[in-house]
């Protein structure tokens, strides 16, 4: 990265503010390339970047194992590394030669042995640093030059493109260290600019008694070394499943994040070729099940009574009445069963076989409240396979099979009333809605263009004043932004009186997708609009 500005307005030897056309600015960025992987999304060239977790999660090991695959020009599992190889410094600040010599070698012949044998062979681009700063400045600011001072020596002469630091929390003089680290980060990034640099500092983060989902809060220092950082993730441990670790991304200024809660990649610690400590590419998962196991959720009695009504061979849309809850809702919890096979724990494993022992009978529809004489066909379309999965996705096809699910269940309803009023129920291909919509589905026409049909879910009625588009392009006033739990734009619409949560807000996916949830009854339900409208709730001019 190039810091050679010609106009400067101001500056008082630290650095200046410099001014150009904006078109200017976009053609001298235009000579520079687009920065490459060097550890998939986690880490790009030209980065200066921060990986953080908690003491004994793994974190030096997946440095030295990421230090070591970008001067050998590898990738790490599914993290690929574009750049090819590059020469790295390495500063160890946390362990001694002898330590250090034990995770990358063999055993010694179970403890009998002197020395330790089957040592690996490093690239010869990975040189590793140690550090004696007795005699360093005690001033915080003095230091600070000292240390990345020296840093810029040490990589000058080693034509390095890639310095790690592990682990600046050791550099700390007080209990949270910002004072000490900060200006080290200020001068790190100057570094960076100047020599071209990318940079990776590992860190601490807080101590959690309790499974939670990592994020930025966690990191010591976390309001301050956001500011500086380009990139931020973190590494954190498989509460299910012994020596599994994950990693996940917190921040990413240069592009999207990838690996957020809901994929991340999960790895297994191990010593690989018998004498490489370091993580082994194993899956992807959602980060909640490697934090605690479904089973503990309080929603797990009704994932229980989804599962056997299933299994008796009720449609998602009988079971979401049973339980009183939305089909998309009875779909995801329906999916989140497990085989009691994959439980541990003795309490589950009871709980489990009696659950397994329990014997649904086949429903008796002539013994629902509603009967009528001819309900039996609008039962056994409304049990048609297709509609089972067209919950799953957001599509348009999905939507179609969801209105017509949603049409047998009103023409259902509508006669039992009629049967009520003249003892005598109608047919379903004579209610006049369905008929409507399997002509239109003849002709090979949208269905939606008929604008007398309503949502194709119960509780998701559309107003007078939206589009019948099933995308629900809903034009919503006075949104507020704000962030979720994860540090992304969302655009609030209400909030609950006596939480003050989320209840209802748009968010956009990775893809660019906006979709509106709806926190109801414990559960958030998910509907996708059009893509045009992130721009309309935002009130910002579209370009």
């Amino acid at each position: 990265m190039t810091t050679d500005k010609s106009t400067v307005l101001s500056g008082d030897g630290d650095g200046g503010f410099w001014v150009r056309p904006a078109s200017e600015w976009s053609l001298r960025a235009r000579k520079s390339p687009v920065p490459r992987f060097l550890i998939g999304e986690f880490w790009l060239e030209g980065e200066l970047a921060i990986l953080f977790g908690d003491t004994g999660r793994g974190k030096s090991v997946l440095a030295v194992q990421i230090a070591e695959s970008i001067a050998r020009g590898r990738h790490i599992g599914p993290l690929r590394n574009e750049a090819g190889r590059r020469n790295v410094v390495y500063v160890d600040l946390e362990m001694n030669e002898k330590q250090f010599e034990m995770r990358y070698a063999e055993d010694h012949a179970g403890g009998k042995a002197k020395y330790l044998h089957g040592h690996y062979d490093f690239a010869d681009g990975f040189d590793r640093v140690e550090t004696d700063l007795t005699g360093a400045p005690e001033e915080i600011d003095a230091f600070a030059r000292y240390f990345v001072t020296r840093l810029e020596k040490i990589v000058t002469e080693r034509q390095a493109k890639v310095l790690i630091i592990d682990n600046i929390t050791c550099l700390r003089r007080t209990y949270y260290g910002a004072r000490e680290t900060l200006p080290i980060i200020k001068l790190l990034k100057r570094l960076r600019d100047r020599l071209g640099l990318s940079i990776l500092v590992v860190a601490h983060s807080h101590r959690r008694e309790t499974p939670q989902r990592i994020g930025i809060n966690d990191l010591q220092g976390s309001k301050l070394l956001d500011r500086y950082a380009d990139s931020i993730f973190a590494i954190a441990e498989n509460r299910l499943a012994s020596g599994q670790r994950y990693f996940k991304q917190i921040r990413q200024r240069s592009g999207t994040i990838i690996y957020d809660a809901s994929h991340v990649p999960v790895f297994k610690l191990k010593k690989i070729g018998g004498n490489f400590l370091g993580f082994e590419f194993e899956t992807f998962a959602p980060e909640i099940e490697l934090l605690r196991d479904i089973r503990d959720e309080a929603e797990w009695q009704t994932i229980k009574e989804i599962k056997n009504q299933s299994n008796a061979g009720r449609s998602i849309r009988e079971i979401a009445s049973l339980v009183d809850l939305p089909k998309t809702t009875v779909h995801r919890l329906l999916k989140m069963w497990k085989p009691p096979a994959a439980v541990s724990s003795p309490h589950y494993e009871e709980v489990a076989t009696a659950s397994a022992d329990r014997v649904v009978p086949p429903f008796d529809l002539t013994k629902r409240e509603d009967y009528f004489p001819g309900l039996e066909e609008y039962d056994e379309a409304g049990r048609d396979p297709r509609f089972d999965a067209c919950y799953e996705t957001e599509d348009h096809a999905n939507y179609v099979l969801r209105r017509e699910a949603w049409l047998i269940e009103m023409a259902e309803h509508r006669a039992g009333e009629i049967y009520q009023e003249t003892g005598v129920a109608p047919k379903l291909h004579e209610d006049p809605d369905y008929a409507a919509f399997l002509e239109y589905i003849a002709s090979g026409r949208d269905p939606f263009e008929l604008d007398r049909l309503g949502s194709p879910d119960e509780e998701e009625r559309v107003d007078e004043n939206s589009s019948t588009d099933p995308d629900m392009s809903v034009q919503t006033p006075s949104l507020e932004q704000s962030v979720d739990d994860y540090g992304d734009e969302i655009l609030v619409e209400s909030r609950e009186d006596n939480t003050r949560k989320h209840a209802i807000w748009y968010k956009r996916d990775r893809q660019g997708n906006v979709f509106r949830h709806v926190r109801k009854n414990g559960t958030i339900d998910l509907k996708k609009i059009e893509d045009k409208t992130w721009k309309t709730l935002k009130n910002e001019p579209q370009i």
